[in-house]
């Protein structure tokens, strides 16, 4: 049989800790993209329906993305606050 080995807290705030930087990542790039439809947007003239109801739907995309990034870093961050404390306590205990 084979054991399964569970992750060291120092793992697992590595792993977390990635996993914020590419959430927030994602989170930036996702807000720049968004920044560059909306200037898009605004240099097309009103009577260019189909180039504005293609930006709006990227602008929409690009949110979405955003807020679900921002939603994902704010829920990896409280994560990871966690797996400190308990590293801190762990190492407390073991003095």
């Amino acid at each position: 049989m084979s054991k399964k080995s569970t992750p060291t807290i120092n793992e697992q705030i590595a792993k977390k800790s990635e996993e914020l930087t590419q959430a927030q990542m994602t989170q930036t790039n996702a807000h720049s993209e968004y920044v560059k439809a909306m200037k898009a947007k605004s240099i097309v003239s009103e009577g260019e329906t189909e180039k504005i109801e293609k930006l709006n739907k990227l602008m929409f995309d690009h949110f979405t993305t955003y807020q679900n990034a921002l939603e994902d870093a704010k829920k990896l961050e409280a994560e990871l606050s966690q797996l400190v404390a308990q590293k801190y306590l762990e190492e407390l205990l073991s003095e």
